[in-house]
């Protein structure tokens, strides 16, 4: 009876300890959707095409064929006149998403789903016709959009092993083009 009352008591002791009420030595708490949805702090920046890529300018603009959905396109150099722009940036990004604030994720899962993407571009490079560099994983973001402006945050990357690494995150504002 004694082994039996022993293993009882330890085992009471280790449930109480990993109770959900219980605190946690942890220092960095994990972020829940409320936190990740107000924006990393840093304007987007990272690499696209083993190339570094930080954004300084970009539109948006309503999906002609579908109004309901918007294009973002983001680049790495200032551009004055962004809704004026026939090419943007030799590094660039493109998202497509609903038109609405919310968050949506790409993955491998749906690849065919030309309505929600993340698209890199590297004007300079020669793809082969099955190189498209579109996201294999993502988030987009829009936390506004306006009649100015849309804003948001985006996460993608890419890997192909005929392609330069291909990773980007962080926050954007752009006008919002007619």
């Amino acid at each position: 009876m004694g082994i039996r009352r022993h293993f009882l008591l330890l085992s009471l002791t280790l449930i109480a300890a990993c109770s959900p009420g219980s605190s946690s030595n942890s220092s960095s708490p994990t972020p829940n959707d409320d936190q990740r949805k107000t924006g990393t702090g840093e304007s987007a920046h990272g690499v696209i095409n083993g190339q570094l890529w930080n954004f300084r300018s970009g539109r948006a603009y309503l999906k002609k064929s579908q109004p309901n959905f918007m294009i973002v396109q983001l680049w790495n150099d200032p551009i004055s006149k962004p809704c004026q722009e026939k090419t943007g940036s030799i590094l660039q990004m493109r998202l497509t998403a609903p038109n609405e604030v919310g968050t949506w994720t790409i993955t491998p899962e749906d690849p065919f789903n030309a309505n929600l993407s993340i698209f890199f571009a590297d004007l300079d490079f020669e793809l082969q016709p099955r190189d498209n560099m579109r996201a294999d994983h993502g988030e987009i973001t829009f936390l506004s959009i306006d009649k100015d402006q849309v804003s948001g945050v985006v996460i993608g990357s890419f890997q192909n092993p005929r392609v330069g690494g291909t990773r980007v995150t962080g926050d954007f504002a752009v006008p919002f083009c007619p």
